[in-house]
């Protein structure tokens, strides 16, 4: 909720997707693919090593394997910017989702993201603020520079609060 404190590291949203899901599933599958692929190769090789194979064969089942190895690069990025280590992927541990935690401790500040919209990677989903080292920012008229003095004693409210003074230094 807007207005509470959470600590750094706190889960503050969670994100669920089927796109997760069919991203870990084409990797899974790439990987099987790049271990048959790698065997072929190897089988091509000897056989072309003992003259009873092809160089078409060879070069197509490097091609093959190449192509494998780009699209596991690709989907190794893809999971890696939806937060998935694709270290911890299986058959048997397929995530649907992931929960956004906060990057630093503060006080929510504003939430951007509505339950079942959808969030891009670049989107935000919440704004905090670190009230450690808060700043106020005040005009003062020419005419009244004089007045002022290096540890006064500041009035002031809020615009969304103003009803509440605050003293400042």
């Amino acid at each position: 909720q807007e207005g509470d404190y959470v600590k750094k590291g706190q889960v503050i949203a969670s994100i669920t997707n089927p796109e997760y899901i069919n991203t870990q599933e084409q990797y899974l599958m790439v990987m099987n693919q790049i271990s048959y692929a790698e065997q072929e190769f190897v089988r091509q090789q000897e056989l072309f090593d003992n003259g009873a194979g092809a160089k078409k064969n060879l070069q197509s089942a490097g091609t093959q394997l190449k192509d494998l190895r780009t699209q596991q690069a690709a989907l190794t990025k893809r999971l890696q910017l939806m937060g998935i280590n694709v270290n911890t992927i299986s058959n048997s541990n397929i995530r649907n989702g992931m929960t956004i935690v906060s990057p630093i401790s503060g006080v929510v500040s504003n939430i951007t993201a509505q339950i079942g919209a959808y969030v891009d990677v670049s989107s935000h989903v919440a704004e905090i603020i670190d009230n450690a080292a808060i700043h106020l920012d005040l005009q003062v008229f020419e005419k009244d520079i004089a007045n002022i003095m290096i540890g006064q004693l500041v009035n002031f409210t809020l615009t969304n609060n103003p009803n509440k003074i605050y003293n400042a230094k």
